[in-house]
């Protein structure tokens, strides 16, 4: 099984990623971290909440987790379509991220999704 949990770097998302390598690691499940570097990335990059270098970010993840299987990237695009298309490529089962400033917990795809042919949707609980 696979994980998928997109992070902005910043310490709401952060929540997601610890959450979501509770979940791989009580699942033996690999983790995979994506953040997406959309085209507004020079707004991004004056925000005070966002990891001044998210590529170090991204590679601590094993550091920060040993005990889970992790993979962790950043791409460029649109986050949501590209999230979406690679749980779809990835078959991932779940997926987490932190919204609008804070963590998502419970409803929507913001805590846990199920990827299926017919795109994301919220997982049974």
């Amino acid at each position: 099984m696979k994980i998928l949990v997109g992070t902005d770097t910043s310490a709401s998302a952060d929540l997601a990623v610890e959450e979501a390598a509770q979940l791989a690691r009580s699942s033996d499940a690999e983790l995979l971290v994506l953040q997406i570097r959309s085209s507004e990335g020079a707004r991004d990059a004056a925000d005070p909440k966002k990891s001044a270098d998210p590529d170090r970010y991204l590679a601590r993840m094993g550091e920060r987790f040993p005990d889970v299987r992790i993979r962790s990237w950043s791409e460029s695009g649109e986050p949501a379509a590209r999230i979406v298309e690679i749980a779809e490529t990835e078959r991932v089962r779940r997926s987490s991220s932190g919204t609008a400033g804070r963590t998502v917990r419970g409803g929507g795809c913001g805590t846990a999704c199920r990827t299926s042919s017919s795109g994301t949707r919220p997982a049974p609980r």
